[in-house]
């Protein structure tokens, strides 16, 4: 399997991975702790997932998501890092303030600094439209 995911929405992503892992949604639900409505939510795009739940079920699933630059100056295989680590990565790669940062994105200063300090999760819809903006490409694959 390989997801280049600025082709996709964040629910396809979703339930791409859960089909690779060749669970239906009940056992995928029970496996990973969450409500059977919540996987169905979403796979339907009803609901955001955190990049942190997406990171575990990666990480124990052997599947990686990797963001990269166009050009190849910049790559980081995010099973690596945690959630918070990699917004911060991302950040400090485009160079920019945690206020520039949140202005590009239409976020406060506060939130990308709860984001890099681990307060608040983000969800993954969020880090691709920051990959998006940035010109990054986010790939998923085992």
């Amino acid at each position: 399997m390989k997801i280049i995911c600025h082709e996709y929405k964040s629910n396809e992503i979703f339930r791409f991975i859960r089909q690779s892992s060749e669970m239906t949604q009940k056992e995928f639900a029970k496996t990973y702790n969450k409500a059977s409505n919540t996987i169905r939510f979403y796979e339907a795009g009803l609901r955001n997932y955190d990049t942190s739940f997406l990171l575990e079920v990666c990480n124990s699933l052997d599947i990686n998501i990797n963001i990269k630059s166009k050009n190849s100056k910049f790559s980081i295989i995010c099973n690596t890092f945690n959630s918070k680590d990699i917004i911060k990565i991302i950040r400090k790669y485009s160079n920019m303030t945690q206020k520039e940062f949140g202005n590009l994105i239409n976020k406060s200063y506060k939130s990308i600094q709860n984001y890099e300090y681990g307060v608040r999760e983000y969800d993954f819809q969020l880090l691709l439209s920051i990959c998006k903006k940035l010109n990054l490409e986010v790939i998923v694959h085992n």
